[in-house]
């Protein structure tokens, strides 16, 4: 039970990484959307 909470954590913190880095990048709305769908 808290290994799933621990991976869900880390999954959470790397999905906010990357969307954080893609906001600081300035990237069109298109761009995010296209990511978001290739994830």
């Amino acid at each position: 039970m808290q290994l799933g909470v621990s991976l869900d954590l880390q999954y959470n913190i790397v999905m906010w990484s990357i969307f954080s880095s893609i906001l600081k990048n300035n990237v069109s709305r298109e761009t995010l959307f296209l990511r978001l769908n290739f994830l």
